[in-house]
């Protein structure tokens, strides 16, 4: 998962160097002022979620298989009943039993 934040975290990055970059070779002194700043973070956040849609999909899926195999083996070892259930979950039971 932190590969995964962190691919999506430089890819923003870039994403904005790219779009300041180009704000501040249009402008006539290379400056960049607040208002080309702030179109510059929403021209990187806008183009780097298009992108990692379609970059960073592996990296997407095997997180959600992972999380999956989990969830499905946890809910397995409840069903057989070999999962070792905590102080707080039984005292929840109990309430909803009384109820």
């Amino acid at each position: 998962m932190l590969k995964y934040s962190l691919s999506r975290l430089v890819l923003f990055l870039v994403c904005f160097a790219l779009a300041w970059g180009g704000f501040a070779l249009a402008a006539p002194d290379h400056v960049v002022g607040q208002d080309q700043m702030l179109f510059a973070v929403l021209i990187g956040a806008l183009v780097s979620m298009a992108l990692a849609f379609w970059l960073l999909r592996g990296q997407r899926e095997r997180i959600s298989d992972r999380i999956n195999e989990r969830v499905a083996a946890r809910a397995e070892a409840r069903s057989q009943g070999t999962v070792q259930r905590s102080a707080d979950e039984l005292a929840e039971d109990a309430e909803a039993d009384r109820t």
